[in-house]
């Protein structure tokens, strides 16, 4: 029976496996629990960055009112400045490069979205599509 009690005082793990803000693991400490946590080499940094990314974006889609958005924008908007830092990229240079994209090629105001391409033989952008089958497979032209 002893050996019972002892199993259900003993502390519960839990498998976390990510990167956390800053703040987390003091906050988690103060409030009871032990974290087991150790600072990433550049490598690996990049890597969990690059799945923290990710995992923002999916929060992005599955936010179900404003106030959510909100937060998990401001969430993915955080992930991008720590790997803009990590290579050495200043903000300002983010939202300059976004500019010039944005004049040169536009923003997503009007909502476009291309279905399909035509491209003739001769277009020079033809090989440039080829390459790439997994991001434009060849397809038949849909009848409309």
């Amino acid at each position: 029976m002893n050996k019972i009690k002892q199993e259900s005082q003993s502390n519960q793990c839990f498998k976390v496996d990510k990167l956390v803000r800053d703040r987390i693991p003091q906050a988690m400490s103060e409030s009871g629990i032990t974290v087991h946590q150790r600072v990433m080499q550049d490598a690996e940094y990049t890597k969990r960055l690059n799945d923290k990314l990710f995992e923002e974006a999916q929060e992005v889609v599955d936010a179900v009112n404003t106030e959510e958005l909100q937060e998990e924008l401001a969430d993915v908007l955080e992930v991008l400045m720590a790997m803009a830092r990590l290579r050495g990229i200043e903000f300002f240079q983010i939202l300059k490069a976004a500019e010039g994209k944005r004049s040169q090629k536009g923003g997503f105001n009007q909502r476009l979205y291309v279905d399909f391409v035509e491209i003739p033989q001769d277009n020079p952008s033809l090989k440039a599509f080829e390459a790439k089958p997994d991001k434009y497979p060849k397809i038949e032209k849909p009848l409309r």
